[in-house]
């Protein structure tokens, strides 16, 4: 009896084709249900980035992997303390208040948690609704931060951001620049040039308009101090190489929903600086340092996959520019 009991112990399962496939579809199941609710969660989420970065000489521009994480850029690394010069500023992007789902008060005390020396918001208060109404709670709770810090906070304005949503951001302190330039201060008292360039395609971006909006008749602000906030990424390009040091904007959600090899940046956008790799954190190109924020909230619909909303401390810190210039990236 024995030896036959193991007899049959001893013979291979075989599973039937129907199993099979019911396994394979469980799992297919299964790993959909995780993505999603991970894809849920991400959004009620913030990721406070603190990154410390220089403006680079020109012939020092990233020679890294595009996609790589920001920390391997050697033009950033993460902020070790309060004591580092420069201008410290705290990026805000795409709130997109109709799939927010972020707490007004959560980005508040965020905010409030942090040094900084100025707030600037990459445009994109509203969504494709155009609700700028829904972005009030959100305006409310950052309306103290302007007093805080003694003066206004820049914006430019976004793709889906209408007039309306624009006087509401005026109307929380935030100062909009079209095409304008604003000399702004340090803690050590050394001035920048705070440069908001127009929406890219809806409007006209134009950074010489820009910098002839710089007050006459002060000292010339170097390349090395020159910021250039603007919403879209691509406006990169209409930067002449060597003139800012630092380009800030956002846009790209970083991706908002992953996608293996970041094909979302080949089929469903078409700006040439996604394609390049540079989609989110920071780089070097043309002399100048780039950071590209995710953002806060979502479009089309309220879920993240592999890209956390982030409000990102930047420490500015300028570095002579110098050596020839290089070509814009094809």
């Amino acid at each position: 009896m024995l030896p036959g009991l193991l007899l049959l112990s001893a013979q291979p399962v075989v599973l039937s084709v129907p199993l099979i496939r019911s396994l394979l579809w469980g799992l297919f199941f299964l790993l959909a249900a995780i993505l999603l609710a991970r894809a849920l969660y991400e959004p009620t989420q913030l990721d406070v980035t603190r990154r410390s970065l220089s403006s680079v000489k020109l012939e020092e521009d990233s020679k890294e992997d595009p996609g790589a994480d920001v920390a391997q850029n050697p033009a950033s690394s993460t902020i070790e303390g309060p004591t580092h010069p420069g201008l410290r500023i705290a990026l805000l992007s795409d709130l997109h208040a109709e799939w927010l789902r972020l707490k007004p008060e959560r980005i508040a005390q965020a905010l409030e948690a942090e040094a900084f020396d100025l707030l600037l918001f990459a445009g994109d208060l509203t969504g494709r609704h155009h609700r700028p109404d829904r972005a009030q709670p959100w305006l409310d709770a950052l309306a103290p931060i302007p007093q805080k810090l003694g003066h206004a906070c820049y914006a430019v304005p976004g793709n889906h951001d209408s007039e309306a949503s624009l006087d509401l951001l005026r109307q929380a302190g935030f100062e909009i620049l079209k095409n304008e330039s604003r000399v702004v201060r340090d803690r050590s008292g050394q001035d920048w040039l705070l440069i908001g360039l127009d929406i890219l395609k809806k409007g006209q971006p134009d950074f010489a308009q820009a910098l002839a909006c710089a007050p006459v008749g002060e000292p010339v602000i170097p390349p090395e101090r020159r910021i250039v906030l603007a919403h879209n990424p691509d406006t990169f390009f209409l930067v002449p190489a060597g003139r800012a040091g630092f380009f800030l904007a956002g846009h790209f959600h970083g991706g908002q929903i992953y996608l293996p090899f970041h094909l979302e940046f080949f089929l469903l956008r078409r700006e040439k600086l996604g394609r390049m790799g540079y989609h989110k954190g920071s780089f070097a190109m043309n002399g100048i340092t780039g950071y590209i924020s995710r953002g806060l909230g979502s479009v089309l619909f309220p879920l993240r996959l592999g890209s956390i909303p982030e409000l990102a401390i930047l420490q500015l810190r300028p570095t002579a520019q110098t050596g020839p210039v290089k070509k814009q990236g094809k």
